[in-house]
């Protein structure tokens, strides 16, 4: 399949390495300013870096989307115009629940007759230290379709939903319950500590 990867930072140069080694192509890369190294690896691989959308996500069947949360809607917004028909756009940000669903309302209009695919990725823990092994969770019509696309990369995928959200949603209950948990610890044992 060919692929493209918006944002190459931590997490999208992961996941474009984890692309390439399972041999899907690269049809380029959008980032402002992205790195030496990923430079180096986008031009190994055949492609181009862009600093914005334009014509030439037409020729990705998947768009990957590893930007920060804030910029998610306006970026898909942006790229809309240029997905070609049944592309699949994989959003695997910190956006807010919300802003995946209004994504995936967007979707479903699709633009000038086209049909896209809007999945909801959510990222359960520090790609840092798990690579593209970290665990995810999947929501959305096509979540299936990602599941079985991302694991290959060895790490667990699991589909939690249908529409695009179900994922940010329980990704920011998870992380509610971790870190109070987490802080009710710490002051149990302050206060123990203390008496």
């Amino acid at each position: 399949m060919k692929f493209a990867i918006l944002g190459g930072g931590m997490v999208g140069a992961c996941y474009m390495q984890a692309f390439l080694e399972q041999e899907h192509s690269l049809v380029g890369l959008c980032d402002l300013q992205p790195n030496a190294a990923v430079v180096e690896a986008v031009h190994a691989a055949g492609a181009q870096v862009h600093t914005a959308p334009g014509a030439w996500l037409a020729g990705a069947d998947i768009v990957v989307s590893a930007v920060f949360g804030t910029v998610a809607r306006s970026l898909f917004e942006d790229c809309v115009p240029h997905l070609r028909d049944d592309a699949l756009y994989v959003d695997m940000t910190t956006a807010d629940p919300e802003e995946m669903r209004e994504c995936g309302k967007l979707a479903q209009r699709g633009a000038q007759g086209r049909e896209i695919h809007f999945v909801d990725v959510a990222i359960t823990g520090a790609v840092n230290l798990g690579g593209k092994k970290t665990p995810l969770l999947v929501a959305g019509g096509k979540a299936g379709f990602v599941r079985e696309l991302f694991l290959p990369f060895g790490g667990l995928v699991r589909v939690v939903g249908e529409q695009p959200g179900d994922a940010a949603s329980l990704k920011l209950l998870r992380s509610i319950y971790t870190k109070g948990t987490e802080a009710l610890a710490v002051e149990c044992l302050v206060t123990a500590q203390q008496m």
